[in-house]
């Protein structure tokens, strides 16, 4: 919620403007003088703000912007910033301050709007807050893969045995295997008969990476 009027009145200052540049989705960044006041701020973005330290300035945005579902802006380093922002100076006393020219000219070239950052920006943030869920299916169907590969009329408990032991394995501290090899080891070693479902299933996830990180040690020894 945003202050009430008369906080406002009384935080406003006429010749207390700063040099900014505005960053709004799908739109080339803008030179804009703002009031240097909370308000003001929080009046921009459409809420409570959110100060984040980029570069040698400050990113000023909606610190609740993707739970809103604001509209995907620009990637900002690993994230996405959702919604309309301001990039500021910073003084050693902590203080807001208008950009220099050199900052000006290094911002509006590097958030300059392009195709493939409108058509990507939705996708990526969706990425961002699945990524688990699509790492978790990733691997999944790299597993069934090498069922697929080496296993002749698979079952469904097959296919699932693998995958979760595979990605067990996988997940273990330390694991200096790939999964797609891990995998291929569960498959080929189920369809010659070395590895039965019961053992794939119930067998210790340590034990099964021991006889993995074993027969390819001894591979590369070859």
């Amino acid at each position: 919620m945003l202050p009430p009027i008369e906080m406002v009145k009384e935080e406003l200052k006429l010749d207390e403007k700063i040099k900014v540049i505005l960053v709004k989705p799908n739109e080339n960044p803008a030179i804009v003088d703002i009031y240097n006041s909370l308000y003001s701020f929080q009046s921009i973005v459409g809420g409570h703000i959110e100060i984040i330290t980029y570069k040698d300035s400050l990113i000023i945005c909606n610190e609740e912007g993707k739970l809103k579902g604001l509209e995907a802006n620009r990637q900002v380093g690993n994230d996405v910033i959702a919604g309309p922002f301001i990039i500021c100076g910073g003084d050693q006393e902590g203080n807001l301050i208008s950009l220099n020219y050199d900052q000006l000219n290094l911002y509006m070239k590097e958030f300059k709007v392009d195709d493939y950052k409108k058509m990507n920006m939705n996708s990526f943030i969706w990425y961002l807050q699945n990524k688990d869920e699509f790492s978790k299916y990733w691997k999944q169907a790299t597993c069934y893969a090498s069922v697929d590969n080496f296993v002749e009329k698979p079952s469904i408990e097959i296919y699932n045995a693998i995958a979760n032991t595979a990605i067990d394995i996988y997940n273990i501290d330390d694991c200096d295997v790939g999964i797609s090899e891990i995998a291929d080891f569960l498959a080929i070693s189920y369809a010659n008969g070395q590895l039965t479902l019961n053992d794939i299933e119930s067998m210790s996830q340590w034990d099964l990476y021991q006889k993995i990180s074993n027969h390819y040690d001894y591979s590369i020894g070859l």
